[in-house]
């Protein structure tokens, strides 16, 4: 009973903390950030429309940083929004560039649904994949492994057709998703 009287009130400290951050980040940025939406830039009402389930990554840029990425045009801050499509192509082209099995058998990004993947010997779940696959920088990288699963047979792992092994360093920041 006191392990849960003590854990129950870090466990709130925790988590009001980790959303005071986005809503600390979010009130620096100035009445109207530049916006793009998968590398284009576009305005806050079209992102505003998106489906939050087809959203893999949402980066916030404080005016400070977008200034020295923009220029001018950054003075009120940037927000940058990527699509799971455009995320699952670039990861995509990254993993073909990096594993010649996986551009193999893997021969375009709709293909993607065949492949589980283990990042440091954790199952990423489907639904965020893809937003962690991008948040490894390719400095981070050990090592790509394709595994046919007909060829594997893990415990508590049950993949599609086909196992991507990651090995890498921890990426500094974690997607918002």
């Amino acid at each position: 009973m006191r392990k849960v009287i003590l854990i129950l009130p870090l466990l709130i400290l925790f988590f009001s903390g980790s959303s005071q951050k986005r809503d600390k980040v979010w009130r620096k940025l100035k009445g109207h950030p530049v916006c793009f939406l998968d590398s284009v830039q576009t305005d806050f009402t079209s992102i505003r429309s998106l489906d939050p389930m087809r959203i893999a990554v949402v980066s916030i840029v404080v005016p400070k940083k977008a200034r020295r990425l923009l220029g001018a045009k950054g003075n009120e801050g940037a927000l940058y929004v990527m699509t799971l499509q455009a995320a699952r192509l670039a990861n995509w082209k990254y993993f073909t560039s990096r594993c010649q099995d996986y551009a193999e058998v893997i021969t375009n990004p709709e293909a993607d649904t065949l492949v589980t993947y283990i990042l440091n010997g954790v199952v990423l779940e489907e639904a965020k994949a893809t937003g962690e696959l991008l948040a490894i920088r390719d400095r981070e990288v050990k090592s790509i492994d394709l595994i046919d699963k007909e060829k594997l047979m893990v415990d508590n792992v049950h993949p599609r057709r086909y196992i991507v092994a990651i090995k890498a360093r921890k990426p500094k920041w974690k997607p918002l998703n």
